[in-house]
């Protein structure tokens, strides 16, 4: 039974690092909007939008 969880968290786990990339570049751009054009983007439309490099270094640059 506890070999059967702890499967079960590790695959939970691993599927979570696996997206952190993706839901990174969504935030950046959440942020990015929020900061940059004064907009309030929602997660679902933030999924459509690429930033270029320079658009994620402004973002880099709020969290320092």
């Amino acid at each position: 039974m506890k070999d059967e969880a702890n499967e079960v968290v590790e695959a939970i786990a691993k599927k979570i690092v696996q997206d952190m990339p993706y839901e990174a570049r969504v935030d950046a751009v959440v942020k990015y909007f929020a900061h940059e054009r004064k907009m309030l983007l929602k997660k679902s439309l933030a999924r459509r939008v690429h930033l270029t490099r320079s658009m994620y270094m402004k973002v880099v640059s709020f969290y320092l």
